[in-house]
This record gives C-alpha cells, sequence and structure tokens, in this order.
C-alpha cells in the first residue's frame, strides 16, 4: 500500500487489525504516525518511513511480527514507547542524528533483534527497558542484541540495564557512561568494570572530550569526579594533562580545585620512597606503626591491622628515610577491597588474608 502524496499524518489506530497488510509506503511530507497506527499488522513486512517525519506514537509497531527491519528517518526526534514492542522478527535497526528519545519498552520482545546502529553526534535518551532488558524475565529481552561502544556513546539517560554490558566499551564509550549516567548501579557497575589497566585511558579520553567538547563545563565536573574517585588507579602524568587541558579551556576553578586535593597533590608530586622506612606517622605527629619491611609510595593504600583504620598514604618523607606521612581520613573497606582486587601495587598489608578475613 502506497499512502497518496498530501497526507500529512497518520493517524491514531489508522490501520489497526490490518491484519494481511504486507507493505506500507508514507510519502513525504508525512511528519507524525499516531499511536497504534499500524498496531497489530502481523502481516507488514516492509516499511518505508519518509525523511521528514518527526515522531512515532506508542504502539504505533505493535506486534507487528513480520517486520524484519527498519531505518528511522533522519528528522524523526522521538520513538514512543512499544512503538516496536513485539516485532518479533525484526533483525536490524538504525537510529539517526535527530533522535533523541526513545519510550518505555519501545522494542520489548523482539527476540531476533541483533544490531542496533547509532549515527555519532547526536544525544539519545533510552527510556526503561528500552530493548526490554529485564534482568529478572529473561523472555522480555531481545536476547540477540549485540550491545556495542556506539550505543552508550551520543546517550543521554540510558536505562539502567545497559549497565550490565560495560563490558563492550571503550575508554572512549565509558566517558559518556560517567557523564551521563546516575544512581547507584551505575557507580557499583563502573566500580566493578575499572582497573589501573582501564583507568588512565578512560581520564585520557575524557581529557579529549574537554579539548573539543563546545561547552566544557560538564565533562570537566564529571572528569574531575571521575579522578578524585579513581585516584589510586591513575598517573600523576594523566592527572597533570587533565589540569593543563581544564585550564586551557578556561575551567580553572575546577582545576585549582582538583590540585588542591592532598590526595592529588601527593599523586602530582610523588616520586621514588625509601625501601624500608622505619615508621608512619599521621599529620598531627602520632606514630601509627612502626618498622615497616616493604616500600610503599604516595597514594598506596595500606592496612595496618584489625585494630587500625584503613589509610592512604598522602605523601613520603625522603630526607628522613625514617617516617612516611599519611591521609589523615581513613578508605571504607569497600575501597579497599577494590583497590586490593585491581593491582597489587596499590595495596600493602600488614598481616596475611587469614588474619584480615578474621
Amino acid at each position: 500500500m502506497t499512502v497518496p502524496d498530501g497526507v500529512k499524518s497518520i493517524g491514531n489506530e489508522a490501520f489497526c487489525w490490518c491484519l494481511s497488510l504486507n507493505s506500507v509506503t508514507l510519502p513525504d511530507g508525512v511528519t507524525r504516525i499516531g499511536e497504534k497506527a499500524f498496531y497489530w499488522c502481523s502481516s507488514l513486512n516492509s516499511v518505508t518511513l519518509p525523511e521528514g517525519l518527526t515522531s512515532i506514537g506508542e504502539s504505533a509497531f505493535y506486534d507487528c511480527s513480520s517486520l524484519q527491519s527498519v531505518t528511522i528517518p533522519v528528522g524523526i526526534t522521538s520513538i514512543g514507547g512499544w512503538a516496536f514492542h513485539g516485532c518479533e522478527s525484526l533483525h536490524s535497526v538504525t537510529f539517526p542524528l535527530s533522535l533523541k528519545k526513545i519510550g518505555k519498552e519501545a522494542f520489548k520482545y523482539c527476540e531476533k533483534l541483533e544490531t542496533v546502529s547509532v549515527q555519532p553526534g547526536g544525544i539519545i535518551t533510552y527510556a526503561a527497558n528500552a530493548f526490554g532488558e529485564n534482568p529478572w524475565t529473561d523472555s522480555f529481552r531481545c536476547k540477540k542484541l549485540r550491545y556495542t561502544p556506539e550505543m552508550f556513546m551520543n546517550t543521554g539517560r540510558l536505562s539502567d540495564s545497559f549497565a550490565e554490558h560495560l563490558d563492550v566499551c571503550t575508554p572512549e564509550a565509558l566517558v559518556w557512561v560517567y557523564i551521563y549516567q546516575e544512581g547507584e548501579l551505575w557507580e557499583k557497575a563502573l566500580a566493578k568494570h575499572l582497573t589501573a589497566e582501564n583507568a588512565p585511558a578512560v581520564l585520557a579520553a575524557m581529557t579529549e572530550m574537554i579539548k573539543t567538547a563546545k561547552s566544557p563545563k560538564k565533562a570537566a565536573s564529571a572528569a574531575a569526579a571521575f579522578v578524585r574517585a579513581n585516584v589510586l588507579l591513575l598517573s600523576g602524568e594523566g592527572i597533570a594533562a587533565l589540569l593543563e587541558t581544564l585550564r586551557s579551556r578556561k575551567q580553572t576553578a575546577i582545576a585549582d580545585e582538583l590540585a588542591a586535593d592532598p590526595i592529588i597533590s601527593a599523586k602530582l608530586s610523588s616520586g621514588e620512597t625509601p625501601e624500608n622506612a622505619d615508621e608512619v606517622v599521621l599529620p598531627d605527629g602520632t606514630v601509627l606503626c612502626g618498622k615497616l619491611e616493604q616500600p610503599v609510595a604516595a597514594g598506596s593504600v595500606f592496612d595496618f591491622g584489625t585494630d587500625q583504620p584503613i589509610w592512604r598514604i598522602l605523601s613520603v618523607d625522603k630526607d628522613a628515610d625514617t617516617a612516611l606521612v599519611i591521609a589523615d581520613s581513613p578508605l571504607s573497606y569497600s575501597d579497599f577491597e577494590r583497590f586490593e582486587n585491581n593491582s597489587d601495587e596499590y595495596f600493602h598489608s600488614a598481616f596475611s588474608d587469614a588474619e584480615r578475613e578474621a
């Protein structure tokens, strides 16, 4: 079926339950497809959408079970909730630069959907379970969907279920996650995913984004938060490069505040440590631990035993060869376990694993 020229809108439920309809071509000039416009057109296997279309309404192609592929045209800004729900033959979809929002469960039950192509440059917000990503009910999912780094880039808010797939993310994709995703679930997923191996690359990608962003403040704030949260996984050189870029992009206040943090300052200035320091002292002069037998660097995590908190080394007294000055704020055990698991160089213990577990 070819809709004639001059039509501007496909009304709500216009072709609802047309069970024998197998193809539709919409003319240029159509700007809107209404709610349930092609609801349950189970034989529909081909649809041509015109450029200039701006919105696809809720449930517009609900349970069009024969539809195999769809290219969302340039100009469209929103896809309503449940728009392609139950299109069980759909195997690919392309999202244009103009698309801004995908509604709730828009592609739920699209069991054969494998490929989602996202054109770079725009920002898409995905509503809850846009692809049926229900962590408790496997049958709702697009089981064959291959998540790609591009699905995390050029995005606004993602549905929380995307956090399960951070393993596909490149450092560049993780930058977008840090800038736009919020909440405890995302924080836990990011903390689990970051290591001493990939965190420096994420910081470098953030620095590059700040260099090229039209408005760098949001990225600058995200980068500062990233450094504070992951300073023990980062190099002094990477942090210094970020500070230089922040100042060059007139984000001086963020750079100065970051550089003033004592742990970050120590990271920027740390060097070789004594082979054997005789004691560790708090900033107020209190001796915390004596006779260490391991070298430790500024920024390291140190656990002194069950009767002591966990501390981060603030700076090293290299002249005396007898003292390490440490930060006056202990880490939580969750932070400690993360650093211990990610890299041995960030952790030194004064007692055995069995003693710590006890």
